[in-house]
């Protein structure tokens, strides 16, 4: 992806997203539509009917007004559509995108890049998240130091009582009290709001897994930044356990570009066979 301003490239980034399979629902946690963010959500009808889509979004206020470009968009067969969302919205500090189709089925994708003026401050692909469930984990967030912030999100006018759990390599355990917000290990989310928490320093930049117990289904994603200056950032979302065999594609270990492959058994041991193809 590349930016330009006038004659100037202001930013450049590469990212990729594995190819999701079409569905009914989807939901990306974790974007904005600030004038420092360039939110794009792609749609593509890759069946051979119609289909058609209506797009919800939520921030920390609860709803968010949508324009009516945004509510029964028709895809033709085999057609693609994308909206910028900082177009599309009022400007949010954070958004959850519910894409949901009425008729047909659809592949949504959606991409997130961050900047300060001219100085990029990371891309990255959101992956979408599992379907609202009342127990979600959030596996395989990486080690190191820089921002790891959950994102929350309980669907509906009712609030909910969600209770966190860190997975270490030493097994599963209640996140320490954060100094300035409290309690970790306990969260009130009210309805239809972003539930933002801070969990950079609670895993002392080991690996780990959220592991997130609600008494109402809930919604989940969490960012990663480096703490270089400035930032790269990435996104995770929640997603359900493996149930056969899973590709890592184009896995490397060549000079700085090294990939570590993090597995998360939250709730009793598990023994996993890797195969490396080349």
């Amino acid at each position: 992806t590349t930016r330009v301003l006038g004659d100037e490239v202001i930013s450049r980034s590469l990212s990729g997203t594995a190819c999701p399979q079409a569905g009914t629902e989807f939901w990306f946690a974790g974007t904005g539509s600030k004038d420092n963010r360039t939110s794009w959500l792609y749609l593509v009808n890759p069946e051979d009917a119609p289909a058609t889509v209506d797009v919800e979004m939520f921030g920390d206020d609860g709803p968010v007004a949508v324009p009516s470009t945004l509510k029964g968009i028709v895809l033709g067969a085999h057609t693609n559509d994308r909206h910028l969302l900082q177009v599309a919205v009022e400007e949010q500090e954070r958004l959850v995108v519910r894409v949901m189709v009425r008729v047909g089925r659809v592949v949504a994708a959606l991409h997130d890049q961050q900047q300060d003026g001219t100085k990029p401050h990371g891309a990255d692909w959101i992956p979408a998240v599992t379907e609202p469930a009342t127990r979600v984990l959030v596996p395989s967030i990486p080690g190191g130091k820089g921002e790891r912030t959950l994102y929350l999100l309980v669907p509906g006018d009712e609030g909910a009582l969600a209770r966190l759990k860190l997975v270490g390599k030493n097994g599963t355990f209640s996140p320490a009290p954060d100094p300035k917000a409290g309690a970790l290990d306990t969260i009130a989310l009210e309805g239809s709001r972003i539930k933002q928490v801070n969990l950079g320093s609670v895993a002392n930049e080991e690996p780990f897994g959220v592991l997130i117990e609600s008494d109402r289904p809930v919604v989940a994603a969490l960012r990663v930044g480096t703490g270089d200056n400035p930032p790269d950032t990435a996104y995770l979302a929640a997603t359900a356990p493996l149930g056969g065999p899973s590709i890592v594609a184009d896995a490397r270990n060549v000079g700085a570009l090294i990939s570590k492959l993090v597995l998360t058994a939250p709730d009793q041991a598990a023994s996993v066979a890797i195969v490396a193809l080349v």
